[in-house]
């Protein structure tokens, strides 16, 4: 009885060790990276969030003051390609309509790019992007598109079967409208857990956080923190932030 006892407890070592491993293996990124995360681009406020309309005057700015402290600019999906460089990933969360139109041309302004996240099931709703306009930011060069799951679910409360089918559908959904590969993730409301992540790596090669401090644990590219930019930021408080 004994004996068994210590096997099964030799297992369960075993077993948290591998995952251990897993968790912190691989590459992060570096602390000269920023990736920041956007909602909306308009001074057009609705509904009860109003932090998250940034206004496109203060993002021109911020944007400006990026590029002028000489950050190179990525997609979500090249975060680990520069290791050691100033880099900045400005992301966007949803699929907003005004990510195309105020977002992409300020970013083009100043030789920038941005990743949007798309909630697929937001495709075509009034207000968000439509499969058309995520083909043109796509192709661009300008934006890409990424996934934001199906639908905007807590990862954490699911089974692996239900998301693996919001990782799977949403990444074939999006990569038929782009045609481009969908290789990153922003997970809804930030909500995962290890389990989650470590299914989210049989889809994708990076996954962001929500709104953590920028010095934050840095485990893993599955594990990408962000900071969250909000319509009361001034300018010197942006600075600050990505200081």
């Amino acid at each position: 009885m004994r004996k068994k006892v210590l096997i099964t407890l030799l297992v369960l070592v075993l077993a948290v060790g591998g995952a251990a491993a897993w968790w912190f293996s691989g590459s992060s990124i570096s602390d000269d990276t920023v990736v920041l995360m956007y909602h909306l681009i308009s001074d057009d406020l609705y509904g009860e969030s109003h932090y998250l309309f940034v206004s496109p005057a203060d993002f021109e700015a911020q944007v400006a003051h990026l590029a002028e402290s000489g950050y190179r600019f990525v997609f979500a999906c090249d975060l680990a390609k520069f290791p050691g460089e100033k880099v900045a990933c400005i992301t966007f969360d949803d699929g907003y309509v005004d990510n195309y139109t105020t977002a992409m041309p300020i970013l083009a302004k100043y030789g920038a790019c941005g990743t949007v996240f798309v909630t697929v099931n937001n495709l075509d709703k009034p207000g968000f992007l439509t499969g058309e306009q995520c083909r043109e930011m796509a192709e661009s060069g300008v934006m890409s598109i990424e996934s934001h799951t199906v639908s905007h679910p807590y990862l954490s409360q699911l089974t692996e079967e239900q998301q693996r089918q919001e990782f799977s559908a949403s990444q074939q959904a999006l990569q038929d409208i782009t045609g481009q590969p969908v290789t990153a993730l922003a997970y809804p409301y930030g909500d995962y857990d290890r389990y989650v992540a470590k299914v989210a790596a049989d889809y994708f090669d990076v996954a962001v956080l929500t709104a953590q401090p920028r010095r934050s644990v840095r485990e893993s590219m599955l594990t990408t923190p962000r900071i969250r930019v909000e319509r009361e930021h001034s300018l010197e408080e942006f600075i600050a932030l990505v200081q």
